[in-house]
């Protein structure tokens, strides 16, 4: 079936990246008809950033938009899921048509659903469908940077960040390790905490089963004992110096692996479908 809104550009993947993508597109060229493909019907990530203003340098940013990447670049952090629905209501304002619950599994195949488009903007993370297919996943460069381990959970009532105070410094020193801390607003009379752990390589390797699909807990069998010895320190430092209750059975550890690609190539023309095709790179 034939979309009715006009799409001479597609951008495939609608996270904080593709949304910026449509919208410097579509802030440049006012006439173009841009729609947005998400695979997911709802963010997936709503963990907190920690935004380098220098990130958004160079961004055409409207007086509609300059407020909100202002208020980003002084954030200390900003969730994933707050800067999605910033910038895609500001997409919808726009005009940019965003459609969700879209897999796209063959971009190439794209142009016989929207006869109008040219080019095609692949925006849809490290695993990119679009690199993958087109480009057959060719990189230039690819390496770790580093490796994160992320514990969540809620607390009763309130808390705060422990930081340099309470006994924040003593724990970091003596835990041997470097933490982060992120305290959200309370709902339903709880906080929700996350934690951040820098990893090494070999811990890393050792809980890449802890996902976001699939999060362990302090009890699961698979995480490294070592690991839960550091998570269950941290935990009693805030107990001890904060007095937080923890929800028990609310914990999710997960991993991240914090990494810059480059791809070979970044751009490639599709003679036969007579469409452009390139991906958004290199990315951190």
């Amino acid at each position: 079936m034939l979309e009715k809104h006009r799409t001479d550009m597609i951008v495939v993947g609608g996270g904080p990246i593709g949304l910026l993508t449509a919208i410097e597109a579509k802030e440049n060229h006012p006439s173009l008809g841009i729609t947005v493909l998400e695979r997911y019907d709802e963010y997936q990530r709503k963990h907190p950033l920690v935004i380098a203003p220098q990130s958004f340098d160079g961004i055409t940013a409207s007086s509609y938009l300059k407020p909100t990447i202002e208020a980003f670049k002084k954030a200390k952090t900003v969730r994933t899921t707050t800067i999605e629905e910033k910038l895609e209501g500001y997409a919808h304002w726009l005009g940019i048509q965003i459609l969700k619950n879209e897999q796209v599994t063959d971009p190439t195949s794209l142009k016989d659903r929207f006869k109008d488009v040219q080019v095609i903007v692949g925006a849809d993370g490290a695993r990119s469908t679009v690199r993958k297919k087109v480009f057959e996943d060719e990189l230039e460069e690819e390496r770790d940077l580093n490796y994160i381990c992320e514990i969540k959970y809620d607390v009763w009532e309130k808390t705060e960040q422990l930081g340099s105070c309470c006994g924040g410094l003593w724990g970091m020193k003596r835990g041997g390790v470097f933490i982060q801390e992120h305290v959200g607003r309370e709902q339903e009379a709880k906080v929700p905490v996350s934690i951040r752990v820098f990893l090494s390589k070999s811990e890393f390797d050792q809980m890449q089963g802890a996902t976001y699909r699939t999060p362990y807990n302090l009890e699961s069998e698979n995480l490294p004992p070592a690991i839960k010895e550091k998570a269950e320190r941290w935990l009693r430092i805030r107990q001890q110096n904060l007095g937080e209750r923890r929800v028990i059975g609310s914990e999710k550890i997960t991993t991240t692996r914090l990494g810059t690609y480059k791809s070979k190539t970044f751009v490639k023309r599709d003679s036969v479908n007579d469409v452009t095709i390139q991906v958004t790179s290199p990315t951190t």
